[in-house]
């Protein structure tokens, strides 16, 4: 008798945390099991909306995705601009933005802060950042097109089961012509002469004050008139940046 006693007493505490441990195991598989149902609705849902689309040759409504730059017109020698990407969502359900790419600017994972979880009904995410944009008045425009990757947002699947959107939007920016910007400066040596008349030395100095080199085609005085040739006057030559040109000195002459 004392024997059996024995063995109830440690086989019950057993048998309860076996019944335990199958019970949290079931509990684990209904919720799967739901979370896998639920899952599939939302991505049965976005495929139909896919082909609804595909359809109307179309891509799936609600999604948009914007890409601005600020200014959208720099000056050709090359400014900062701003550049804006902004996701909408209009679906009913949270989408997940889990690629965000910038065929000029590369991988904007980190700058953006990506993934994004842009919740439903018309919610908006968005990021900026800031690059020196130069080129050309004369050539093309620069542009650069931001591609998004998303899905149907549900946590503890991170992999969906419908196939993923991609939306793509680009920005351009246009380019300003750079008019001249120079400095010039005269100065007389000696400032001042004895009457009637005596000998001074014009040295003109002409400063390119822009980033983008200029070419000097024409340089004259208002009192000694065209200054190519004289002295070590030359023009045209051409200004670089920063650079001066050379310095030219004009010939003595009486005043």
């Amino acid at each position: 008798m004392i024997e059996k006693k024995y063995s109830v007493e440690h086989i019950a505490p057993t048998i309860q945390c076996e019944r335990r441990w199958r019970g949290r195991v079931w509990i684990a598989v209904l919720f799967g099991l739901f979370m896998l149902t639920s899952y599939g609705y939302q991505s049965a849902a976005w495929a139909k909306q896919e082909q609804s689309a595909a359809a109307q040759g179309t891509t799936v409504p609600a999604i948009t995705i914007v890409k601005s730059a600020n200014p959208s017109t720099v000056k050709e020698t090359g400014e900062d601009v701003v550049f804006t990407v902004q996701v909408t969502n209009g679906n009913p359900y949270a989408v997940r933005v889990y690629e965000l790419n910038d065929d000029v600017y590369g991988n904007l994972a980190t700058i953006c802060g990506i993934p994004w979880i842009v919740a439903a009904n018309g919610s908006t995410k968005s990021c900026n950042f800031t690059k020196f944009v130069n080129g050309d008045n004369s050539g093309p425009a620069h542009q650069n097109t931001v591609t998004a990757k998303l899905e149907i947002y549900s946590p503890g699947f991170p992999n969906p089961l419908a196939t993923p959107n991609t939306q793509t939007s680009s920005a351009t920016v246009n380019f300003s012509p750079v008019t001249a910007d120079i400095e010039a400066t005269a100065v007389a040596a000696p400032p001042n002469i004895f009457a009637p008349s005596g000998n001074v030395d014009y040295t003109i100095t002409v400063v390119n004050q822009e980033a983008e080199a200029l070419q000097l085609v024409e340089l004259s005085d208002q009192f000694l008139g065209n200054l190519d040739g004289l002295g070590s006057c030359v023009v045209p030559q051409p200004l670089g940046r920063p650079a001066s040109a050379p310095t030219p000195v004009a010939p003595s002459r009486p005043k």
